[in-house]
This record gives structure tokens, C-alpha cells and sequence, in this order.
């Protein structure tokens, strides 16, 4: 469930912050030269997204780090001494 919670979050706020947060007549993506012309508003909502983006990202990596990634490092470890 965790794994499941982590990505779908990572895929929402990704979208939210490439496709439905865009200024008018900029593409879906990066924002570019359109940054320079995009309302402070919209800027700190995209901001606040992808923000939520990393945290979610990296708390994903921790999870994976502490359940799957350190346990089978440790293991291997402990059978080569």
C-alpha cells in the first residue's frame, strides 16, 4: 500500500504540475520562456506541486532504502565475511 500511495502521488502531482497548472499557449512540460510571463499565483501553485513531487519521490527512496535496498545489502554482506 505504501509503494502504491507513493507512486500514485508522484504521478498526480506530476500532472498537476505539467499538464493542468500551465499558463495559455504553453506547451505541456517545462515551462521555458513562459516562465517569464506566467502570473505569481500560478508560479507558487506549479511550485507547491512539484515540491509535493519531490517530497513524495524522496520519501519513496527512503521507504526503498530502509525495506528493500539496505536489508539486501546488509545480507550480502554478513555472507562474505
Amino acid at each position: 500500500m505504501i509503494l502504491i500511495h507513493f507512486t500514485i502521488e508522484i504521478i498526480y502531482a506530476g500532472y498537476m504540475t505539467m499538464v493542468v497548472l500551465r499558463p495559455p499557449g504553453a506547451g505541456i512540460g517545462p515551462l521555458g520562456n513562459a516562465a517569464l510571463t506566467i502570473s505569481p499565483e500560478l508560479f507558487l501553485k506549479r511550485r507547491a506541486y512539484a515540491i509535493e513531487n519531490w517530497i513524495a519521490t524522496g520519501g519513496l527512496v527512503v521507504y526503498l532504502a530502509i525495506t528493500e535496498i539496505g536489508p539486501r545489502f546488509w545480507s550480502r554482506r554478513e555472507r562474505a565475511e
